[in-house]
């Protein structure tokens, strides 16, 4: 009798242990199945409860005038075709892809043609001299021509390309300025004596108002320039041609100085010059057939080709034309005629020490000037200080999947943080199985993170934007849906 009690006893324990063990996976999956309903975790553990929910993007973002591909809702569905307006977009724009994200085909062609049909001008900067080719591709994919002339400032082509005068727009102190910030840069390099890089930026000054005093200005090149500074006979010469010249003023110990110590006076300055003075670049800078005014009066395109492999002679060239042409443009505050411009400025890195990114895009906007950076990574901004304000005066900000850490932690500290319910799972033993309790709590956490923003787990070619006069909350686009 007591065996069958004994068995009769196992047996219940070991039905109250399996009762048990279902209650507990019960409550589990309920317990994981609440919270994911709760808080819209998506599976791999991506918090994209910070984005744009739903899978229809507002209205006023479906078919705007700059393309963004495809809505791309925070689950992955794919959704209608979205842009930025015309409105945002004058408020300036970052776009963010390491290299072979696809800028160039995905956002800057694009939008290049975008901005000629809404009546702008465009000026670009290009470093791989094909892209007013990809432009004419694009426009005829669309398939409605644009209207405007294309022309192309390119030294690695002379017998192609548009002839543009730098010397001839030094026409007042501060184009002298201006000219000295793009060949001498607006900083000593690291390192570097700061008395030797004021010294150099002095003895340009003075070659440039030499030239300036001249009756002969459109015959001075950069050529002519640096043979003043390998011959100091001929610079005495041309110190005593312009006695009134501020130019003279500046240079006139040079001609007494040793041969030796003229030499290491004026080394500086020759290197910066020799980039302008090769053949090629003075191919395209002498009997100039394009002003930067005439992008003001007509809209029309015109690319400057800057190949990053060209280094020191590319970003001189295109820092001048990039310099003039926002010195004439601030000409317009008090109210312009003449078409809207954009500047398309892709490596925008590259002219960093020689554009004052800061206050261009600060104050660029009052007149009628849009400016679009381009990047592989926002860290080429060395100063991180000139890089939160450049970037922070950008109302459109675009980053694609694949960025560097720190870019996704600049965009992670744009986007700020937010409060989201955290609930709390708790299981007790009652009676066969068990019951779930569960309480909720508020944390503040990243609206993206750094994780969210590296690596957005669907879409082709997706991208994380933020319009902030157009959107609170950033969206997902696929670029290639």
């Amino acid at each position: 009798m007591s065996g069958i009690m004994s068995m009769y006893l196992s047996m219940l324990r070991g039905v109250a242990h399996t009762s048990r063990a279902v209650g507990r996976g019960l409550a589990e999956r309920a317990a994981s199945a609440q919270l994911a309903a709760r808080h819209q975790v998506p599976a791999g553990g991506f918090d994209f409860r910070g984005l744009l929910q739903g899978s229809r993007p507002p209205r006023w973002l479906v078919d705007s005038e700059f393309p963004l591909g495809r809505f791309l809702s925070s689950t992955g569905k794919i959704g209608a075709p979205v842009g930025i307006p015309e409105q945002a977009i004058r408020l300036h724009a970052c776009v963010v892809g390491p290299s072979g994200a696809g800028k160039t085909r995905s956002i800057i062609v694009p939008w290049i043609v975008a901005a000629v049909r809404s009546g702008y001008s465009v000026v670009t900067i290009d470093v791989k001299g094909d892209l007013l080719d990809l432009v004419r591709d694009e426009v005829g994919r669309q398939g409605a021509p644009l209207n405007v002339r294309a022309r192309k400032l390119d030294y690695t082509d002379p017998r192609r390309s548009v002839r543009w005068n730098w010397l001839q727009t030094i026409d007042s102190d501060r184009a002298v300025d201006n000219a000295v910030q793009s060949i001498i840069g607006r900083h000593p390099p690291a390192k570097a004596d700061p008395y030797f890089f004021h010294l150099d930026g002095q003895i340009l000054r003075g070659l440039l108002e030499l030239a300036q005093a001249s009756p002969k200005r459109h015959l001075w090149t950069a050529g002519r320039m640096l043979s003043l500074l390998k011959d100091q006979a001929q610079l005495e010469i041309a110190l005593r041609r312009y006695p009134n010249s501020p130019g003279a003023g500046r240079l006139r110990d040079l001609p007494y100085l040793s041969p030796d110590d003229f030499a290491k006076r004026v080394t500086g300055v020759a290197v910066r010059l020799d980039a302008l003075a090769r053949p090629t670049v003075e191919a395209v800078t002498t009997n100039g057939t394009l002003t930067t005014p005439d992008i003001l009066q007509e809209r029309q395109i015109v690319s400057v080709v800057a190949p990053l492999q060209d280094g020191q002679m590319a970003q001189t060239l295109s820092s001048l034309f990039v310099n003039d042409l926002l010195f004439r443009v601030y000409g317009r505050f008090s109210g312009y005629q003449g078409p809207p411009v954009m500047l398309v400025l892709d490596e925008a890195a590259q002219l960093a020490d020689r554009v004052d990114y800061k206050n261009v895009l600060s104050v660029a906007r009052s007149a009628g000037m849009s400016i679009v950076l381009a990047l592989q990574d926002i860290a080429q901004f060395s100063d991180a200080s000139e890089r939160s304000i450049a970037v922070g005066n950008c109302d459109t900000y675009v980053s694609f999947s694949g960025v560097s850490q720190e870019s996704a932690k600049f965009l992670s500290e744009r986007l700020g943080k937010h409060v989201v319910p955290v609930t709390t799972v708790g299981k007790t033993a009652q009676g066969w199985g068990y019951q779930t309790t569960a309480s909720t709590t508020q944390q503040t956490v990243p609206v993206l993170g750094e994780r969210e923003i590296m690596t957005i787990p669907f879409g082709r070619r997706p991208a994380v934007v933020h319009a902030k006069s157009t959107l609170a909350a950033p969206f997902l686009v696929d670029l290639e849906a």
